[in-house]
């Protein structure tokens, strides 16, 4: 496994890449719950990063912000062609960006001037995390490639001075780090070829790296825990909004999930992502939170992102936007609907599931999470259809997770205001409902 998770290389014509790329979206699928969009990158592309201005991205000898829409603009030239090894956002109007092939890290401006001198010189640098505004910790074999072990940085943002924090043995590892501030470590063997089922990932407690920091004492492996053992490989890790944890396999050349990362029970998930038969490979991860309600968990309300880039460590690049896919109900026909037969029609759910319709003269109230036990997810249920005046329809979803349920207006009833939701349960346990959806009733 190279040291680079992902490598540049120079610019290619723009017919190649698309040719690729046209055949990785016909590879490509998410997982049923999920739906997903791929934007082509530059060919050499590393050090991918999302912001609210626009992607960043390392083309090798620059760093460049692709705005939607607008010309690719320069943010830093680079003396010389570098290997990207991050990108991760410092502020709203900065980033840090780290190459390990001259071992420099460059803080710089979204909206410019470049920077003219690097923030600091860190060798081998892998991976970083931001654990304060001042401070950001990094992964680095500060030793180089022949060394047995691996260290965190420290480094100062406001002067580029750093030190070492923690040695732990083995190649680079990549971070994240959980809500609570504690880090998240996951090891990887120095053997090559790899041995399946020896990597780790480790949690620092925030306690013990800001002890480091302060005391300048160098933690070790048994300063951590061992969240989940077995693993294959991980470059790259990413937290969502409920703590679960995703990272790059590239030995199953995958992306996967690991749940209840927070508890003393985390639990290996099946993949999100498989690139088996893809022109490309997933390099590099970025969760990218949202507002509202819903959690990244299949057919819940969209809100956070994950991000994967994927490449040929060539000219072939993408940018992978995975997230929740709700499901839907509707009542098609004009509004107010006349008396006599209409339906209900439910599409975007599980496979085979089993549904619950249920609707009521009334008007909505606003969705609420309904947490039920033995499901990891919420269920997004509107307080208006938690009347005894409700019906409720038991149904069997098709292998395309549709159904259209067979209704009638028998004429006038009072208020016309009519609500309805779908609440359903996969074939393998995901919890799961529709937006709720108003319709009128006609006389």
């Amino acid at each position: 496994m190279p040291t680079h998770r992902s490598i540049a290389s120079p610019r290619t014509s723009a017919f190649l890449p698309l040719l690729f790329v046209a055949a990785a979206l016909g590879a490509q699928q998410a997982p049923e719950g999920y739906e997903l969009a791929n934007t082509p990158l530059p060919a050499g592309a590393s050090a991918v990063l999302q912001t609210a201005a626009g992607i960043v991205l390392c083309t090798g000898t620059e760093l460049q912000l692709h705005a939607q829409g607008q010309a690719a603009q320069t943010l830093l030239s680079l003396p010389s062609f570098v290997f990207g090894s991050f990108t991760i956002p410092v502020s709203a109007t900065h980033v840090l960006f780290g190459e390990n092939t001259n071992n420099r890290l460059w803080l710089v401006p979204l909206a410019g001037p470049a920077p003219t001198t690097p923030l600091a010189t860190v060798p081998f640098n892998y991976d970083a995390v931001l654990l304060t505004p001042q401070v950001a910790l990094l992964s680095a074999k500060l030793g180089g490639f022949a060394t047995p072990g691996n260290d965190l940085v420290a480094l100062d943002l406001t002067n580029g001075s750093w030190s070492s924090i923690a040695s732990l043995p083995g190649a680079s590892g990549p971070l994240a780090l959980l809500p609570n501030g504690d880090l998240l470590y996951a090891t990887s063997s120095l053997a090559f070829p790899t041995p399946p089922g020896t990597a780790e990932l480790l949690r620092f407690p925030r306690a013990a790296i800001d002890q480091a920091i302060a005391n300048q004492t160098i933690l070790g492996s048994n300063s951590a825990t061992v969240v989940l053992g077995g693993l294959d490989a991980a470059s790259d890790l990413a937290v969502d909004d409920d703590s679960d944890v995703f990272y790059v396999d590239w030995m199953q050349n995958n992306v996967r999930e690991i749940h209840d990362v927070e508890s003393a029970h985390a639990l290996l998930g099946a993949p999100l992502l498989g690139y088996t038969g893809s022109p490309v490979s997933p390099a590099g991860l970025q969760f990218v939170p949202g507002t509202g309600i819903g959690l990244f968990e299949p057919f819940q309300p969209r809100r956070g992102t994950l991000l994967v880039h994927a490449t040929d460590f060539g000219s072939t690049n993408l940018l992978s936007s995975v997230g929740a896919a709700e499901a839907s109900v509707v009542v098609p026909g004009p509004s107010p609907l006349p008396i006599g037969p209409f339906s209900f029609d439910i599409t975007g759910g599980p496979a085979n599931g089993t549904a619950l319709l249920v609707v009521d003269l009334q008007s909505p109230l606003g969705p609420m999470p309904m947490f039920l036990g033995g499901f990891e997810q919420p269920l997004w249920w509107d307080a208006g259809l938690l009347a005894s005046s409700s019906i409720q329809v038991m149904a069997g979803l098709d292998a395309n997770g549709a159904v259209s349920l067979a209704a009638s207006n028998p004429g006038p009833i009072g208020t016309p205001s009519a609500l309805v939701q779908v609440g359903f349960v996969s074939t393998d346990g995901v919890l799961g409902a529709t937006a709720p959806h108003a319709f009128l009733v006609g006389p």
